[in-house]
């Protein structure tokens, strides 16, 4: 990318949150995250992972998961989470770490089974979920944020009044509502709350991908 992210900007306030939520066909025989750890360490790689792009929380989610269980998944990617969660429906995969606002109406209707949130903390559109952190993986945590942030030279005081503004509007009853039938919960911050988590994430993904040895793809010159 051309900027970056902790130095480049000044943020404002956090808008809104959606974990993943590792989701499996019905069928499927693991039916808790032990069921699943146990088959997938009985036989490695043998369990197959739908993703979107390379990079992408569905991704991640995954690589995530092989850190904090050591064990061995085969990636199948597809363009997106919608054709990802297709072949899971069709029960070509085993499992998608999919988007909240993805994988809710599957889940409420029966045609998918949730196995856990991605998130540490539990996610309020989906609280009968139990986090994956909860049930074992402590240091499994996967949350994908919106926020709002200004150029990095911003005034203070300008800041200031931008957060007072934006948290009364996301705290409106038609605000919550919109993003909760998207699959985003909202939630809004102080200047300092946002900027310390986005530097904790920042630095919690770059290791990640530092250990499984994604590299960017080269610039076109």
């Amino acid at each position: 990318m051309d900027y970056d992210l902790i130095k480049d900007f000044a943020p404002i306030s956090q808008l809104e949150r959606s974990p993943n939520v590792l989701v499996v066909h019905p069928s499927f025989k693991a039916t808790t995250l032990n069921d699943l750890i146990a088959m997938a360490k009985a036989k490695p790689k043998s369990l197959r992972y739908g993703t979107g792009g390379t990079g992408g929380s569905l991704h991640l989610g995954g690589e995530m998961f092989m850190v904090a269980t050591g064990t061995q998944l085969t990636r199948v990617p597809y363009k997106s989470t919608g054709p990802a969660l297709l072949a899971l429906l069709a029960n070509e995969t085993h499992m998608v770490f999919a988007t909240a606002g993805g994988a809710m109406g599957h889940i409420r209707s029966g045609r998918l089974r949730a196995i856990g949130v991605t998130s540490a903390k539990p996610f309020s559109l989906i609280p009968d979920i139990p986090t994956l952190a909860a049930q074992g993986l402590k240091d499994y945590d996967l949350d994908t944020i919106g926020f709002i942030a200004a150029p990095s030279k911003t005034s203070p005081a300008i800041i200031r009044v931008l957060n007072q503004h934006i948290v009364k509007i996301m705290q409106m009853p038609d605000v919550k509502q919109k993003l909760a039938a998207g699959g985003s919960e909202a939630v809004s911050s102080t200047p300092e709350e946002i900027a310390a988590y986005l530097k904790a994430d920042d630095a919690k993904i770059r290791k990640l991908v530092q250990s499984i040895g994604l590299k960017p793809i080269p610039k076109k010159k």
